[in-house]
């Protein structure tokens, strides 16, 4: 049974909906991400989840339990958000014992386990030994590492996650991502992470919930999402692709096809698509730059266009080509400097891929 369940959610202001007919049922101790451009409805979505806004219509279940009309304080529920909202006045050990001190009733702490409860956060977090700093005089990643420290401190359910790494710098980032992902596996609790960044998704994540427009794209791990977009939006969104508006031709039984686009031919599998495409359809393909094969010009390969190497660009790690073939058509390939053949700007190339390499939707 989900932990988490949201039904039927619409939100709007005025006739401007907001999210749309959202149906998303999240897993006991899972990191779900919500991915999508900047708009899209993933921030409401967490934010009604946590209950700083409350949907117009539908249903939100934690663990049984109706809370769609229930304020942020009687929900199970904490927040990290994106300024991390740590209080300036206070040093890291009171921040985190803040929420703690505030229960009241049979869920009031003592002094001793309020403290206890402290130390084992700053020792999971690895910052006992800025327990007296003042946010002020920690770095970014630091805060970050307190403000978690903070929403998981009184135990919540669900830890919800709004681009708490956004104000990071690159390779803080990055280190960040990997110990996120090992706390939240360390304390089996389930987050729900709210992001633009697909490379952040596809890193941190089990599941991704893809958002576009106030609408659920598509839901799947980070696999699905890359190798087999549901939907047209999906695949451009995702990784960097190449798309042709075209017709399948020569359509057979078991789905394989050729596109046609402009006066370029080649084979598709019956993989590449869900329906069986007809004679003459117009259809979008798109293809992902790292399938692309470079091949030097004299090489004899079958399926093979012909090109010119355009421009080049350098990222460390890979080289992205961007390769002419004729007067209509530049494709972007990416290979990894090393071992891979060194290309100038000017140079004929070959250009090959497999029939299973794209992802092919209806128009």
């Amino acid at each position: 049974m989900p932990i988490l369940t949201l039904s039927n959610i619409e939100k709007y202001y005025g006739t401007s909906y907001v999210v749309k007919n959202l149906n998303l049922a999240i897993e006991q101790g899972e990191f779900l991400t919500i991915l999508g451009p900047s708009g899209c409805g993933k921030t409401t979505t967490l934010r009604m989840i946590g209950g700083f806004e409350l949907p117009t219509s539908g249903s939100i279940t934690l663990k049984g339990e109706d809370i769609s009309g229930l304020p942020p304080y009687k929900r199970h529920v904490n927040t990290v958000f994106q300024n991390y909202a740590l209080f300036p006045n206070m040093n890291v050990e009171e921040n985190i014992a803040f929420g703690l001190k505030q229960k009241k009733g049979s869920e009031k702490m003592s002094q001793n386990r309020i403290q206890s409860r402290v130390e084992d956060m700053l020792a999971m977090v690895q910052m006992s030994d800025f327990r007296k700093r003042k946010p002020q005089e920690l770095s970014g990643g630091q805060q970050q590492r307190i403000a978690i420290a903070r929403a998981v401190a009184n135990d919540p359910d669900i830890l919800l996650l709004d681009e708490p790494l956004g104000a990071l710098d690159l390779k803080l980032r990055k280190q960040m991502q990997i110990e996120l992902k090992s706390l939240q596996k360390r304390l089996g609790k389930t987050f729900v992470y709210v992001t633009h960044d697909q490379e952040e998704a596809l890193t941190m994540s089990d599941r991704i919930a893809v958002m576009n427009a106030g609408n659920l794209e598509q839901i799947g791990t980070s696999n699905e999402m890359y190798y087999h977009p549901a939907t047209p939006f999906v695949a451009e969104f995702i990784g960097e692709s190449i798309k042709f508006e075209a017709r399948a031709k020569k359509t057979q039984n078991d789905g394989s096809a050729l596109i046609d686009v402009g006066t370029m031919s080649f084979p598709i599998s019956g993989k590449t698509h869900k329906n069986p495409l007809r004679e003459g359809q117009k259809v979008v393909v798109f293809l992902r730059s790292e399938a692309i094969m470079l091949h030097p010009a004299n090489t004899n390969t079958d399926a093979a266009f012909k090109g010119v190497i355009g421009d080049i660009i350098f990222v460390g790690s890979t080289r992205k080509y961007r390769v002419h073939i004729g007067n209509e058509i530049t494709l972007t390939a990416l290979e990894t400097t090393l071992g891979a053949p060194q290309y100038a700007v000017g140079d004929e190339v070959q250009i090959s891929w497999s029939a299973d390499d794209c992802s092919v939707f209806e128009l």
